[in-house]
C-alpha cells in the first residue's frame, strides 16, 4: 500500500477518493494537498466547488465499477480546467469514487482561441461578401457597423475621417435603446487622438480597458471619451498608402471581447479602409463625369439624369433658366481664348451665386441652365431679375430665357420653352449687329426659305437653288 500512494504523490495530476454516500475525502494525493491543503475528512463540495454543499461536478449516478467516466470541468475555485476521470472502487470497504483530475487548462485555452480565429475567420468572410453585394455604399457600412457591434456585444460602432486638423463621424452604429451621436461629433479637434495617431502610425491599435487609467496621462482624450459614457473601447486604424484617413472604433465591449477582438478589429480595419478608398474614388470619378472642367458646375450629363429624375418625381413647382453668353467668340477672336474662358467663369459665378450651384448646368460652350425645383413662382422670378442685374454689372451681355410651372412632370415641355425664349432673346440681340459673329442670327433669313412652302411663295414656278451659309 506504501508503494501505491508513493505512485500516487508522484503523479503531477490531482487524485482524490471520496465517498460515495457521504461524499467525505477519503484520500488526497500530493498534487492534491498543494492546491487545496490537507482536507482529508471534509466533504469534496466544501473543498473544490460550491461552499453550499452541492457538488455539480459529481456524476455519481453514471458510475460503475467496470468503464471509467470522463468529463470536463472547470472549477471555481482554481479557476482551472480539468479532465476528470472517474471510477467505482472499493475503498477500506467503503463503496467510493476514485477521480484523477488531468489539467487541461492550457489545451482549453488553445481550443478556445482556435475556435475564436475559427469564428473570426467565418466572420469577416461574411462581412466581405455581404459588403461586396449591398449597394448603395452607406448602406454597405453600417450593415458591417451593425454586423461587428453585435459580434462584439459592444453599444457603439463608428468610423471617423480625419484630416490632420479635424475628425469628423461619418457612419455609426448603435445598440438598441442607445442614443445616436454622430451629430455632436463633427469637425472635432483632431489633436485629441493626438496619442492614437501614434499608435496608428506603427500599424498598433488602440485599446483601452479601462479609460480611468488615462485620465493623468491624456486629460482631454479622458474628458471626451467620458463625455460619450464610454468606459472601454478599440480603435483601428483607416490607412491609405501610408497615410492616415480616418479610423474605426467600438465602444464598451465586454473586456474580454477587447482581447479575443484584437485580431478581428485589426483585419477588419484594412477591410474597411479598402471600401472606403473604393468608394471615395469611386464618387471623386463621378464627380468627374458630372462636373465641368473649366466652370465646376455639373455638365450635361448631370443635366440628363437630374432632369430624368424630376420627370420621375411626383409633381412639383419647377422654374428653368437658359442663359448663353453673346459674342464669345468675339471675345475669343479678339482677346483670345483665356480671356473667353475667364468670361465664363466669371458668368458661371453670377449664376450659381444667385441659384445655387448644386442647381446650375454648363450645356453647351457658353450656354448654361438652372434648374430649380420645388419653387415658389415670386421667388424663381426674384432670382432670375437678380442675375440680369448681376451681368448688366459685370457689363456681359447675355441672352436669358425662363419658364415656371406648378406641374414638373411635363420637364421637357417647360425646358423647350425656355431655351426658345432665350434664343428669341439672343435673336433681338442680333437683329441689328453687321456682324454676329457666332451665333445663327445670319441663318434666321436663310431659315425663312427652310420654312414649307417658302419657295413656291415667294418665286411661283421657278425652281431655285439657295447658298446657305453653314458658320454657326
Amino acid at each position: 500500500m506504501i508503494d501505491f500512494f508513493g505512485i500516487l504523490d508522484a503523479l503531477s495530476e490531482m487524485v482524490y477518493v471520496t465517498d460515495t454516500k457521504t461524499n467525505e475525502i477519503l484520500y488526497l494525493n500530493a498534487e492534491g494537498k498543494r492546491l487545496f491543503g490537507d482536507c482529508e475528512g471534509k466533504l469534496c463540495s466544501e473543498v473544490f466547488d460550491n461552499p453550499n454543499g452541492i457538488c455539480c461536478a459529481c456524476p455519481a449516478d453514471k458510475l460503475s465499477e467496470d468503464r471509467i467516466y470522463t468529463q470536463t470541468y472547470r472549477d471555481s475555485v482554481t479557476g482551472r480546467t480539468y479532465m476528470l476521470r472517474d471510477k467505482l472502487i472499493l475503498w477500506d470497504g467503503r463503496k467510493a469514487k476514485l477521480e484523477i483530475a488531468f489539467d487541461v487548462t492550457e489545451n482549453e485555452r488553445e481550443r478556445s482561441d482556435l475556435q475564436m480565429r475559427l469564428d473570426v475567420e467565418n466572420f469577416i468572410v461574411g462581412c466581405v461578401l455581404e459588403t461586396h453585394q449591398t449597394k448603395p455604399f452607406h448602406k454597405a457600412i453600417n450593415t458591417l457597423l451593425k454586423t461587428i457591434g453585435k459580434f462584439l456585444d459592444a453599444e457603439r460602432v463608428y468610423i471617423f475621417d480625419y484630416n490632420g486638423t479635424t475628425m469628423s463621424n461619418t457612419h455609426e452604429w448603435c445598440k438598441e435603446g442607445l442614443p445616436h451621436q454622430i451629430d455632436t461629433l463633427q469637425n472635432m479637434d483632431a489633436q485629441i487622438i493626438d496619442r492614437w495617431i501614434s499608435e496608428f502610425k506603427t500599424g498598433k491599435l488602440v485599446m483601452i480597458e479601462d479609460i480611468e487609467k488615462i485620465k493623468e496621462i491624456s486629460p482631454r482624450e479622458y474628458e471626451e471619451l467620458s463625455r460619450r459614457n464610454v468606459k472601454c473601447m478599440m480603435a483601428a486604424p483607416l490607412d491609405n498608402d501610408g497615410k492616415i484617413i480616418g479610423y474605426m472604433g467600438v465602444d464598451n465591449p465586454p473586456k474580454e471581447k477587447i482581447i479575443s477582438g484584437e485580431m478581428l478589429f485589426s483585419v477588419m480595419s484594412y477591410f474597411v479602409s479598402s471600401v472606403v478608398i473604393r468608394d471615395t474614388t469611386e464618387r471623386k470619378l463621378l464627380e468627374i463625369s458630372y462636373t465641368d472642367t473649366l466652370t465646376g458646375m455639373y455638365n450635361r450629363n448631370k443635366f440628363i439624369e437630374d432632369t430624368n429624375k424630376i420627370a420621375d418625381t411626383e409633381k412639383t413647382s419647377i422654374g428653368v433658366l437658359y442663359t448663353d453668353l453673346n459674342s464669345l467668340k468675339e471675345i475669343n477672336d479678339k482677346y483670345g481664348h483665356d480671356a473667353g474662358d475667364a468670361v465664363l467663369k466669371s458668368v458661371a459665378g453670377a449664376v450659381a451665386e444667385t441659384f445655387g450651384n448644386d442647381k446650375v448646368y454648363r450645356v453647351g460652350g457658353d450656354e448654361f441652365v438652372v434648374l430649380c425645383a420645388d419653387i415658389d413662382e415670386k421667388e424663381f422670378s426674384d432670382k432670375t431679375e437678380m442675375l440680369k442685374k448681376r451681368l448688366e454689372i459685370l457689363q456681359y451681355s447675355s441672352a436669358i430665357g425662363y419658364r415656371y410651372s406648378d406641374n414638373s412632370k411635363d420637364i421637357d415641355s417647360i425646358i423647350k420653352t425656355a431655351d426658345e425664349e432665350m434664343y428669341s432673346d439672343k435673336k433681338a440681340f442680333y437683329k441689328d449687329r453687321k456682324e454676329p459673329g457666332r451665333y445663327r442670327a445670319r441663318n434666321d433669313k436663310a431659315m425663312v426659305f427652310a420654312m414649307p412652302n417658302s419657295v413656291k411663295k415667294i418665286h411661283q414656278g421657278r425652281a431655285i437653288c439657295y447658298m446657305v451659309p453653314t458658320q454657326i
